[in-house]
């Protein structure tokens, strides 16, 4: 493996100025791989690590991300057990004082990305995380919903992640290497790995510093169009994986939220049966993000 660590506090410039490692896990991405790298690389925060922990493509993945003549950019190709692992290795080769994850299907928004995330962190009063909203593509790249709003009812959190709405992109954020410790992604979990870590690191940290949100109507990310949000068989084995983990970390298994994402997919699933994918894939985007605003809703009233 052909991989020379960076020290991290020889990189960072300053207090003010610290390493940022952005993770993205690529696997026969020849098509998004470009897209996703001139977004990185054109950030004007310019002290970042960018690592690329593929699996193993065929494609011309590697060749494509060769081609980015920029010292920054790290490349590990080798087989994985999928994009967790592929984290979870590429978290253990970081060097930044804080780490982002971000797909090779996606793009930061803007050129000033990262440094509205560094800049939140510098006022946060220590928080963990700092993260900021999220577009998401529709199937025509369109911009069909965001998501991402400001994080509430710490007090009351008592671990129920559900509860509290969890409003935070996972892809849209910088974690601080402390919050991580010796947390990684579970990879027995496919889809829902993510909220899982932050859950067990949110649980260990067990400060009263809480998640800062950057309130700018401006995205920080824009997440391309696919995987879990336009797949019913995904949905599914979301809404699974999600008992699972409510029960792995000592969560009651009874939740509203749980109970309308069920009722959801079951009525997106009769539409498709009945009136065929492409009347299925016209209401899928806008269906979701009303579903997501009713569950807020409920949660503000119980």
């Amino acid at each position: 493996m052909d991989f020379q660590r960076v020290d991290r506090y020889i990189c960072s410039e300053s207090f003010n100025t610290p390493l940022i490692s952005i993770i993205i896990a690529t696997f026969n991405s020849e098509l998004v791989i470009a897209n996703c790298l001139q977004s990185v690389i054109s950030q004007s925060y310019k002290n970042i690590e960018v690592i690329i922990m593929d699996g193993g493509s065929y494609d011309k993945t590697l060749d494509i991300a060769r081609s980015f003549k920029d010292e920054r950019i790290k490349i590990v190709s080798e087989k994985d057990r999928g994009i967790y692992d592929a984290w979870n290795k590429a978290v253990d080769l970081s060097s930044g004082d804080w780490i982002a994850f971000i797909g090779s299907d996606d793009v930061y928004y803007h050129t000033d990305a990262i440094t509205s995330l560094v800049k939140g962190a510098a006022i946060s009063n220590g928080a963990p995380v700092v993260y900021g909203r999220t577009a998401h593509e529709g199937p025509n790249k369109e911009i069909s919903g965001f998501s991402g709003s400001e994080w509430y009812n710490l007090k009351g959190f008592k671990f129920n992640y559900y509860k509290c709405n969890l409003p935070l992109p996972i892809m849209s954020a910088i974690y601080s290497r402390d919050f991580f410790k010796d947390q990684r992604f579970d990879i027995k979990l496919k889809i829902v790995a993510d909220a899982d870590w932050f859950l067990r690191c949110f649980i260990k940290w067990r400060k009263e510093n809480s998640p800062y949100f950057i309130d700018d109507i401006t995205p920080v990310v824009r997440m391309g169009y696919g995987g879990v949000s336009t797949d019913i068989s995904s949905q599914i084995k979301t809404t699974r994986e999600s008992f699972i983990v409510r029960k792995k970390n000592n969560i009651s298994c009874f939740n509203m939220q749980l109970i309308l994402r069920y009722i959801k997919i079951m009525v997106m699933v009769s539409i498709k049966n009945i009136f065929g994918n492409n009347i299925y894939n016209s209401m899928h985007n806008g269906y979701h993000f009303t579903i997501q605003c009713i569950m807020v809703t409920i949660f503000t009233i119980f």
